[in-house]
């Protein structure tokens, strides 16, 4: 989540928006960070998980393009899925969801700013 997070503020406008949320279920627990940022074409979107490639940030920020491919590794060694919606422009969703360890009530929880 961490890595998820790092990545909505490297690729959101200062004074943007990132979400986050929690939702619980009886099955599983899934994980919302979404931003208003830069966003992505289908065809990169199509291309994250295959082929990892850093790209700077708002602000010219670099990275490894490790990131993302370590955070699927790890959801999908905890019997979990990631997956992530986006719009060139608008921003990214980005989702993952892990078996719920705890069975309890669904809560949601959620947002904070860049600022």
């Amino acid at each position: 989540m961490r890595n998820l997070v790092a990545n909505a503020v490297k690729f959101s406008y200062d004074g943007g928006i990132i979400k986050i949320y929690a939702i619980q279920t009886n099955e599983n627990v899934t994980i919302s960070v979404a931003d208003n940022g830069v966003g992505m074409t289908e065809k990169q979107v199509d291309n994250l998980w295959k082929n990892p490639n850093s790209s700077a940030g708002t602000k010219g920020e670099k990275g490894f393009g490790l990131g993302l491919t370590f955070c699927k590794e790890l959801v999908e060694r905890l019997g979990g899925k990631i997956w992530v919606e986006s719009t060139l422009g608008k921003g990214s969703n980005f989702k993952f969801s892990l078996p719920n360890p705890i069975k309890s009530y669904p809560r949601d929880v959620c947002c904070i700013k860049k600022t």
